[in-house]
């Protein structure tokens, strides 16, 4: 199905990203480590060896209390998801090649390859996918378009913002699309859709836009991301570098680093990772939580403070409730 290759290229793109954090950090030196608890939020820091940027971070991303969540239902009532697939004549002289294909929990896992783990933790319910052609070109299938329903806009979001590339071309394209050299994956309410092109040219790029523009105003949704995303400053991260997750399964494809994995995350929690700012052109990564008590934020904290290894020099780093501040033994 779809885009197995432009899942797979999206995967690969986020797994290049979350190793250049390691190794840039926030500078040359011992790396610094923070973890941060006040009150029902915890907040992280890897690879850090400027002290001050690293509470400057601290600072900016605890300095709003985070509002309420809430979990918007769809605002769209449509049960025949290839009916939201573009007809033909819709953009140019582009047609369906074939009837659409369908696929629902069952086949999903098959169909989405190596993607399927991370669709799976978004809870997908059913996708949808046709090629077209444009005979001007050919005839042959030049162009591809797979639409995903992911049950709720938060999960709509979550897969979204997991598989999206930060530092590639952002636009407003249905609630937010990211552009690749030959694909465009974009989310709207409770959708996630991508548009491929297999072979670059004028006629096939400029087709490619169109068809997610389209696809984007075709759909009339909820269309904000999950209001922890706009709380924190946008000055203090990376924008679009959010990756949303509120379950241990979300959470495990949003980070590659063990310690984001390494706590308990009760139903109620919510949090992203992202990448911090410690200033204009050095990033780190970082993460935020909140969780549904006190209480499960302090055992959180105790349990990434206590995973410090043996010999490592671990100190009070003075801000929120507790933290720690922990250098990896020389």
């Amino acid at each position: 199905m779809v885009a197995t290759s432009v899942l797979r290229r999206h995967w690969l793109w986020a797994c290049l990203l979350v190793g250049a954090w390691a190794v840039a950090g926030c500078g040359d030196g011992t790396p610094t480590t923070w973890y941060v608890r006040d009150g029902p939020i915890l907040f992280g820091v890897f690879d850090c060896v400027d002290d001050a940027a690293a509470k400057d971070l601290a600072d900016a991303w605890l300095a709003t209390s985070p509002r309420a969540h809430v979990n918007p239902p769809s605002a769209v009532d449509v049960t025949d998801l290839a009916s939201l697939l573009p007809a033909d004549g819709v953009v140019g002289r582009w047609a369906m090649t074939g009837p659409p294909r369908t696929a629902d929990t069952e086949r999903l896992p098959r169909a989405l390859g190596d993607a399927a783990g991370q669709f799976i933790a978004f809870g997908v319910r059913e996708g949808a996918w046709v090629e077209y052609a444009n005979p001007a070109l050919g005839g042959k299938a030049m162009l591809r378009i797979d639409i995903f329903d992911m049950g709720t806009p938060e999960n709509a979001f979550g897969v979204y913002s997991q598989r999206r590339v930060p530092e590639g071309k952002i636009r407003g394209i249905a609630a937010e699309g990211s552009i690749g050299g030959q694909d465009v994956l974009a989310w709207i309410d409770r959708f996630v859709y991508t548009v491929t092109i297999y072979n670059y040219s004028t006629d096939t790029s400029s087709a490619l836009i169109e068809f997610a523009e389209r696809m984007g105003r075709s759909i009339v949704g909820v269309d904000y991301p999950p209001t922890l995303v706009s709380d924190v400053p946008s000055d203090a991260l990376m924008p679009f570098s959010h990756r949303w997750f509120r379950t241990p399964e979300q959470r495990a494809t949003a980070s590659s680093r063990p310690e984001v994995s390494s706590f308990e995350l009760p139903p109620g929690s919510r949090g992203f990772v992202a990448k911090g700012a410690t200033d204009p052109r050095k990033f780190t990564e970082a993460f935020y939580v909140v969780f549904p008590t006190e209480t499960a934020a302090a055992a959180a904290f105790a349990t990434l403070r206590d995973s410090a290894t043996a010999g490592s020099d671990i100190a009070d780093a003075g801000v929120g409730q507790e933290s720690v501040r922990i250098r990896p033994a020389r």
